[in-house]
């Protein structure tokens, strides 16, 4: 071991980097195994700690010692130069951001930092570790996402992993709402607990679990520095900046090659350790869909006709939204031919759009295609007050119920494109329709999705035998109307 003179002489020519590998014997049993992802981390937490970066989100595959660089290591070098800090940390699990307070404040009280780095620690052995500070000012605030942080205000925020993974499995409307509980959390309470509005930054380190989570809807502010490595390279998404940049240039080249071998990756990839290829992506490659999609592959989407066949049956499928506000969710209206198996996207309109712009919508389609025969209008949100105020004017308004999910409602009509039975128009809109489908069932907006489903699942007759059965309960109920559209199921 050096002496501490030595040591504090190469920390101070060079940075957090050379901090990191001498203090790893004090946080960990196993040797270091450096790559050069880590030193890449430590430039930009200098970057935050000079004040040249104020947002950052980091995007590194699991097992990269992220975590290590940036909750545990990351303070206690600060404190060297700026014991004044005040940091706050956030995990999605209490124990998970103690932990790291737990390790960083032994680190910080050993023999080895404080013969280099005298510091007193408030309160000595009994320092709280959830909240321990420093002689000089400085602070460690560790809490949990809905957590309690009143009276506590920081200079860094680090959030680290603010979402659970698994509570993202179910998809859906829970998914999303798991999502916007994380995100008011962090906007409504993290982001406020502000120390000094001139120097106040943000570091979010977690994985890319979907085009809404936390790190996806930071990084649309393009003042937000965006670190992005994933674990097998990705030419088209190379990352470049002026505190340092990706250093590969072959596609396909491993992050850690001496911790995670060409073969311990492929097996995961592919399979052999149990990830599918959603999770092999937003683990490995950090990004919440696969390249070539998710459910839908982009190749599904290939098959593009000039001309329709003569005798389509069709049918106008609308998703509607409940509001037209700037951040609600959009109003699709589709039409889709069918013939013999296969079937035909002819037309599609995508917006905000609302209750009455979408009456217009629907009837200005309905009198380009004046062959469709059923008009399929989802039969939640403002669905029914659309189909009450078009059934009387506008002929073959039906309100339809789905059962099952969104998930199983595509699964079901996954086949179908997978096949070669679907075709599609060569439409301006047709690259963001792919990018929709091929991102689902993590993708930002699924409206696209449930109008497609819901117009697959009616045209290939998988919906008859729950027609069948719900116009026999309403005859032997005696409930059948005359007044208002009938709702139909389907599954």
């Amino acid at each position: 071991m050096a002496s501490p003179d030595v040591d504090r002489e190469l920390v101070r020519r060079f940075g957090f980097s050379k901090f990191l590998e001498l203090a790893w014997p004090q946080i960990e049993a196993l040797p270091l195994v450096k790559e050069p992802h880590m030193d890449l981390i430590c430039a930009h937490c200098e970057a935050v700690a000079r004040g040249e970066i104020r947002d950052l989100v980091v995007n590194v595959p699991p097992g990269t010692s992220k975590s290590r660089i940036t909750s545990i290591l990351f303070p206690a070098w600060d404190w060297i130069e700026n014991p004044w800090r005040k940091f706050m940390f956030v995990a999605y699990d209490e124990k998970l951001s103690l932990d790291f307070a737990r390790i960083s404040l032994a680190l910080i009280q050993s023999k080895w930092y404080q013969d280099r780095w005298p510091l007193e620690i408030v309160g000595g052995e009994r320092a709280p570790v959830g909240q321990f500070k420093n002689a000089k000012g400085g602070q460690r605030f560790s809490t949990m996402m809905g957590g309690a942080a009143t009276g506590s205000h920081c200079h860094i925020l680090v959030v680290d992993d603010p979402v659970k993974p698994k509570d993202l499995d179910a998809g859906g409307e829970s998914a999303m709402a798991k999502l916007n509980e994380a995100w008011t959390a962090l906007t409504g309470t993290f982001f406020r607990r502000v120390a000094d509005a001139k120097t106040f930054a943000k570091i979010c380190i977690m994985q890319r679990l979907h085009e809404e989570d936390p790190a996806g809807r930071m990084v649309r502010d393009p003042s937000v520095v965006h670190l992005a490595l994933p674990m097998l390279f990705e030419p088209s998404r190379t990352y470049v900046s002026r505190w340092g940049s990706d250093w590969r240039t072959v596609e396909g080249e491993l992050l850690c090659p001496l911790r995670f071998p060409a073969e311990y990756v492929h097996a995961q990839q592919f399979g052999a350790m149990g990830l599918t290829p959603m999770q092999f992506a937003a683990q490995y490659q950090q990004r919440p869909a696969p390249a070539e999609g998710a459910l839908f592959l982009r190749e599904y989407f290939a098959q593009r006709w000039t001309i329709t066949p003569g005798g389509l049956r069709l049918i106008m499928s609308v998703d509607s939204s409940l509001k037209g506000n700037a951040d609600s969710d959009f109003c699709v209206l589709q039409v889709w031919g069918a013939k013999g198996g296969q079937f035909w996207l002819l037309d599609q309109h995508r917006a905000r759009m609302t209750f009455s712009q979408t009456l217009v919508a629907v009837r200005e389609m309905r009198g380009r295609w004046s062959g469709v025969g059923q008009i399929l209008i989802e039969d939640k949100a403002n669905g029914p007050a659309i189909v009450d105020r078009l059934k009387a004017s506008v002929p073959g308004v039906l309100a339809v119920n789905p059962e099952g999910g969104k998930w199983a409602r595509a699964n079901a009509v996954e086949p179908f494109l997978r096949a070669g039975n679907c075709f599609f128009p060569t439409a301006p809109w047709m690259g963001g329709y792919i990018e929709e489908c091929a991102s689902f069932p993590v993708g930002a907006y699924d409206d696209v999705v449930d109008c497609m489903t819901q117009a697959l699942l009616w045209l290939s007759g998988k919906n008859r035998h729950a027609q069948r059965k719900l116009a026999m309960d309403r005859l032997r109920k005696g409930t059948t109307s005359l007044t208002r559209a009938p709702r139909v199921f389907y599954g």
